[in-house]
């Protein structure tokens, strides 16, 4: 069976809109995900947060409000049907180990502990598929990676493999054959 990594953060939980809400309501700051235009959150926010801005990730409480990506649920389960294996990979803080895995059963994407992996290099993986938002992980891949289309990552034009939404990104892999 083929394997499909597929993160969480950006792909399929929508976490952004939560973790800058967080910050404004601290910062009396009114930043939104078109704001931000690279991967370095902390150097689209005011300085008065900076690094701080990282700080939310440690608490668990940050994934109570955030709501699927549009269509994910969808996208995992055909892939699933398309007959590949799903495994999250996240990078996850050690202070909230197993948050993400938490999430991802309570909205219904039915991890286990063998599909799913808190990972920080996910260069490491070894599979045929990675869907990500982050084009360090899809370029550092061993196998095809996918940039999974984010306003945080519309900037990089450097030749890669896209998947503007979930639908987009399963019948690429419709097109893929099975050897």
């Amino acid at each position: 069976m083929k394997t499909v990594f597929v993160d969480v953060d950006g792909v399929v939980a929508d976490m952004l809109p939560e973790w800058l809400r967080w910050y404004n309501s601290d910062y009396g700051a009114s930043a939104s995900v078109y704001d931000i235009h690279g991967w370095a959150l902390h150097e689209y926010i005011r300085k008065s947060c900076g690094m701080k801005i990282y700080d939310y990730l440690n608490d668990p409480r940050l994934y109570d409000k955030v709501e699927p990506i549009e269509k994910a649920k969808w996208g995992v389960d055909s892939i699933r049907d398309l007959g590949y294996k799903v495994v999250f990979a996240t990078a996850t803080p050690r202070s909230t180990p197993y948050r993400k895995y938490d999430w991802l059963d309570e909205h219904g994407f039915k991890p286990t502990l063998k599909t799913y992996l808190e990972i920080q290099d996910k260069s490491l993986l070894h599979g045929e598929f990675l869907l990500d938002d982050n084009i360090t992980n899809v370029l550092g891949f061993s196998g095809k990676g996918y940039l999974f289309n984010q306003y945080h990552n519309e900037a990089y034009l450097l030749p890669i493999n896209r998947a503007t939404d979930w639908e987009d990104f399963v019948n690429i892999l419709k097109g893929e054959k099975f050897e």
